[in-house]
């Protein structure tokens, strides 16, 4: 394949800065950020048990794999930037490759960073305000305060990716290793309270004690369980970009489906260890509860701080779509 040059455009000749610590930091930062600390609650409450809570985990993890793995077709293939667009400007041509990238500008992905900087404002918002307070009767916090902390936090990315290039890319980095040991860090605190024999009730009972029978309710704890694992797909929209992408795209996508996915059920095996099944459904900032749970207050802050660290990397993991940047593809 050859990318031409069309009469009167420059030939740009594209760096290839990326390599798979990159790939694999990029895919998991946008995987790891607000879902699994927000929707295990959604999950749970609509499932009625934890065993089944548990397979809608791995469902969740096994579909969106399907999706990446063939995102890492595309992308040994096709090593463009621009991933959706460029797929489709390929396969269907121009329109469809222009409608995509405008209702992705202007809707899709601004409501997800919105989605996440909002849990982002939450959790700090608790941290401050919650944290040395009594527990039966938590701060109210201000609807103004959490939006004007999610607006904060979406200018602070901007200067951040604006400031340079290489900053962005080492900061997608550092998140990524952050949130992942904070991942590892409640799955450790979880088998510890196994292993001393102190687990909760929602562990000791029959795992599937209450289950739902509603397909309804299974349709949407599915459905909060794929938006957790959303973010497969972003290595792609800097395939232009890697080094050696027919082997590096393929091998950042499906290891961090393996991480991500291992981490997100371990997670939630943490959470029902330490939480009773139902403060977890009632929980929408359950890495709160979690941390308040086993250490106090302080500890409560420090893992809602954690969780606001997570999803300012989510929101500094989206890499810039450059639509009418890549030039069509010819054999």
């Amino acid at each position: 394949m050859t990318q031409p040059t069309e009469p009167g455009r420059r030939a740009v000749a594209q760096e290839k800065t990326l390599g798979l610590i990159n790939g694999i930091s990029l895919v998991v930062g946008l995987q790891i950020g607000s879902g699994i600390f927000s929707t295990p609650g959604v999950v749970v409450a609509n499932t009625g048990s934890v065993g089944a809570s548990l397979i809608v985990w791995v469902l969740s993890g096994a579909l969106s794999w399907t999706g990446a793995s063939s995102f890492a077709e595309l992308g040994a293939a096709l090593p463009l930037n621009g991933g959706a667009q460029a797929y489709l400007g390929y396969t269907f041509g121009p329109m469809a490759s222009y409608l995509y990238t405008w209702t992705s500008m202007l809707v899709l992905s601004p409501s997800s960073k919105a989605v996440t900087s909002l849990i982002f404002g939450e959790y700090f918002n608790r941290a401050l305000w919650n944290a040395t307070r009594s527990e039966d009767a938590p701060a109210d916090i201000p609807s103004w305060a959490i939006q004007a902390t999610a607006l904060a936090a979406i200018a602070g990315v901007t200067l951040l990716c604006v400031l340079t290039q290489s900053l962005g890319r080492r900061a997608a980095v550092i998140f990524t290793s952050a949130k992942i040991f904070a991942l590892v860090a409640v799955t450790l605190c979880g088998l510890y309270q196994i292993l001393r024999g102190r687990a909760s009730s929602a562990l000791r009972k029959d795992l599937f004690t209450g289950s739902s029978h509603s397909p309804s309710s299974y349709a949407l704890a599915l459905y909060s369980g794929l938006w957790a694992f959303d973010g497969w797909d972003q290595v792609s929209f800097v395939g232009g970009e890697m080094r050696r992408p027919e082997k590096n795209i393929p091998r950042a996508i499906h290891l961090s489906m393996i991480i991500v996915t291992v981490l997100f059920l371990f997670a939630n095996l943490a959470y029902f260890a330490v939480l009773e099944k139902d403060v977890v459904g009632r929980s929408n900032t359950i890495a709160l509860d979690f941390g308040w749970t086993l250490f106090g207050p302080v500890g409560g802050a420090l893992f809602a701080l954690t969780v606001a660290l997570s999803c300012f990397g989510a929101l500094n993991g989206k890499p810039p779509s450059l639509p009418f940047a890549t030039p069509p593809i010819t054999d």
